[in-house]
């Protein structure tokens, strides 16, 4: 698919009840296909090698005619941005949970906490061992599958196609050692126009598995937020997955609190999962 049709779908897809196009960047979807294109349903399909499987990205008005799209398909897939109104009718017909991501937030970015241990950012020469970090992390909590050597790279160049979207500013990936381990948070700045003022963006904090329990992620956490605090950030935003309890008590307890806003609930369809109820 050419970046010309994927804006135009994007645009389009605007108009329609529902999509999970608002937050889709070109890079992501390039190698998708336009598998609808009409009044009431938008849906491109493409494989998602994070995940290994197919994905389906969409606008519709309802849920029934997004559903008959998805069960054309003989493939295992993911559908993200289902709706909590929509998330029973699919859970009718045999789809399961992949995740659901809520939004945390500091509205009032103070000064943090001292943290147990001391972090700073990396360098391009540590971007393979930074990337390893996550990589063994994988699946520890849904939907946290780990970067590669080159997404390090291209974040602390600020051309991650999310980050360039946003806007953000001073990416960096934050590391505590311990001898010559790393465990490191992605973070960047965002949202100078605000009248809210800048927000402090943390994602991917991992800890090498033999490492947790030491400290290491609260200390990781805390120093992003002075660095966010000390490049001008007035609040700070990361997500969450419901289920990621230890992550959750992490965040509350450096000052994060749950958004008000409806979580991002992904779900995947297996066609063996399928039911014989009508939607």
């Amino acid at each position: 698919m050419d970046r010309e049709t994927f804006e135009r779908l994007k645009a389009r897809a605007a108009g329609f009840a529902r999509t999970s196009l608002t937050y889709l960047e070109y890079e992501h979807a390039a190698q998708y296909r336009v598998a609808a294109d009409s009044d009431v349903l938008i849906a491109l399909r493409g494989f998602n090698p994070e995940a290994g499987m197919d994905e389906l990205h969409w606008a519709a008005n309802g849920a029934g005619t997004l559903i008959a799209e998805i069960e054309r398909s003989s493939a295992k897939t993911l559908v993200s941005f289902v709706p909590e109104a929509w998330k029973p009718l699919f859970d009718a017909r045999g789809f399961a949970e992949y995740g659901v991501l809520r939004e945390y937030w500091i509205n009032e970015l103070g000064e943090p906490a001292r943290p147990l241990h001391a972090c700073a950012p990396i360098g391009a020469e540590d971007c393979a061992a930074a990337a390893a970090v996550t990589a063994a992390c994988r699946d520890q909590s849904r939907e946290f599958h780990g970067e590669t050597p080159e997404w390090v790279a291209l974040w602390l160049a600020g051309e991650d196609p999310d980050a360039r979207a946003a806007g953000a500013r001073d990416c960096a990936v934050l590391a505590c050692r311990e001898g010559n381990e790393i465990v490191g948070v992605a973070c960047a700045l965002y949202g100078d126009g605000s009248p809210k003022g800048a927000v402090l963006w943390l994602r991917e904090l991992a800890v090498t598995p033999a490492r947790q329990g030491r400290g290491y992620g609260k200390a990781l956490a805390l120093c992003a937020l002075g660095y966010g605090r000390e490049r001008g950030g007035r609040r700070a935003f990361l997500m969450a997955d419901e289920r990621n309890g230890d992550a959750i008590s992490l965040y509350r307890a450096a000052g994060f609190a749950p958004g008000a806003d409806e979580p991002q609930i992904d779900m995947i369809y297996e066609p063996g999962a399928r039911t014989s109820r009508r939607v």
